[in-house]
């Protein structure tokens, strides 16, 4: 049977080795130094930042886009999804209200989806229709918990997840659960939530993305897991860092605007 069943294995978050959290705990540190450097009071070190990336990665900034695929065709179910669980997950909303989210919920009780990512086929497992509101309470309640223990990225690791697992809505739900996780980052460490392009990262390694997510909603391999995740979102700011430096050179600031009229 293809019904996802058993609780999502939050526990995880007390089980990594000495090395993730090592890795962990450097990536976090670099995202605050360049959500600082993206901040007009921290942007005098913005080219220290970037230079240093580009010798670490070997990068050439004439290679940095300035448009790039960031889940811009996002209807008002996934907006409204993603900006009411944020919400609640970082606390400027206490209390969980899922009736305002009831119309774009999902109301089929398909528990998988079938797709092809480089001749590979995916079944992807998800809660029936009737537990999504069981399960997003909990979600918020255990990333609420991660967020306090200061288990930020790890705890979105494992949201990211447990989202994708949820399946909340009928269509969108990889748009609606990085904008989730992008939502919730963006109002912690304080950089512009558009500038993240985690839709990018996961582009150029889709086929790792997918079977990795395969082994944390079927708890098979879920330390493999954390890793991929710590390592996407490392990629993911520093791509920031450089997109942010190259908007800054061509336009003088970084609203999204402009990209948008290229676009």
């Amino acid at each position: 049977m293809l019904q996802l069943n058993p609780p999502f294995n939050w526990a995880a978050l007390r089980t990594i080795d000495g090395r993730t959290a090592h890795r962990v705990k450097c990536v976090e540190k670099n995202a605050r130094k360049i959500s600082h450097s993206l901040s007009h009071s921290g942007r005098a070190a913005l080219g220290d930042v970037v230079g240093r990336i580009q010798r670490e990665n070997g990068l050439n900034i004439r290679s940095i886009p300035l448009i790039y695929a960031d889940d811009r065709q996002c209807d008002d179910g996934i907006t409204t999804f993603s900006t009411a669980i944020g919400a609640y997950i970082t606390g400027i909303d206490h209390d969980i209200d899922l009736q305002n989210l009831t119309p774009h919920l999902r109301s089929s009780n398909s528990y998988a989806s079938r797709h092809t990512e480089e001749g590979t086929e995916y079944i992807t497992k998800y809660y029936a229709a009737d537990q999504i509101s069981d399960q997003i309470p909990l979600l918020v309640q255990e990333y609420r918990a991660a967020l306090d223990n200061q288990d930020i990225l790890l705890g979105s690791a494992l949201a990211y997840a447990h989202l994708l697992a949820i399946h909340p809505l009928t269509d969108g739900n990889g748009r609606a659960a990085r904008r989730t996780i992008i939502n919730v980052l963006s109002h912690l460490y304080g950089f512009p939530k558009h500038l993240l392009p985690l839709s990018l990262m996961i582009s150029r390694d889709k086929k790792r993305h997918n079977d990795c997510l395969k082994m944390a909603q079927g708890d098979t391999d879920m330390p493999s897991y954390l890793k991929y995740f710590t390592e996407l979102m490392g990629a993911s700011f520093e791509m920031m860092a450089l997109l942010a430096y190259v908007r800054l050179k061509r336009f003088g600031d970084l609203d999204d605007r402009h990209v948008a009229n290229l676009s």
